[in-house]
């Protein structure tokens, strides 16, 4: 590593990153054919972080991106609601909602459909489990899941189950402390 790199040459390598990550999101879609949730939501946490730290991105790559995303959740939010969860587990959900919540979305039905069916996934001790196989290294713990899932539901809590939602945040916040204690 080249120590004399300064500040400048950090924020062009990170906008550098940034620009090949929406190039290729984008490209994903098209010649995958899906939006490949992981790499969308990633897509749209990074975006939000570099727009935090005052780096250049492609806006319309952007805009394109959130298209996608909000049309494949507003499509599903009607069996988000009844709990026909979706694939991948709490994750699915919890990634996209981090995504949105990076860039500022706000809160809308279909984001609060989201949170309502990843809530309705939280175990009674307040953690989230995954049931299926764990595709590592994003799935690849109970306590990341839980974390994930706790800081998605707060970004999208319904403004008319916040009592509800305070309690399942307590329950997370008390398994977290609990494990780190136990582990530590």
């Amino acid at each position: 590593a080249n120590v004399q790199t300064g500040a400048g040459d950090v924020k062009k390598a990170a906008e550098t990153s940034v620009s090949l990550l929406q190039k290729t999101n984008a490209s994903f879609f098209v010649n995958g054919g899906c939006l490949s949730c992981h790499h969308a939501d990633m897509a749209n946490f990074a975006y939000g972080v570099a727009l935090d730290h005052g780096l250049k991105v492609d806006q319309s790559l952007a805009e394109e991106r959130l298209t996608r995303v909000l049309s494949s959740s507003s499509r599903g939010q009607d069996l988000l609601l009844q709990r026909f969860d979706l694939p991948g587990g709490p994750e699915n959900v919890a990634y996209r909602l981090i995504g949105l919540a990076s860039i500022k979305y706000p809160f809308d039905t279909a984001m609060g459909a989201a949170a309502v069916n990843l809530a309705g996934m939280q175990n009674r001790d307040g953690g989230w489990r995954q049931v299926t196989f764990a595709r590592a290294p994003m799935q690849d713990s109970d306590l990341t899941r839980t974390a994930l899932s706790l800081r998605a539901i707060q970004a999208y809590t319904p403004p008319g189950r916040k009592a509800e939602f305070d309690a399942r945040i307590r329950r997370a916040g008390n398994l977290a402390t609990h494990h780190r204690h136990n582990h530590a």
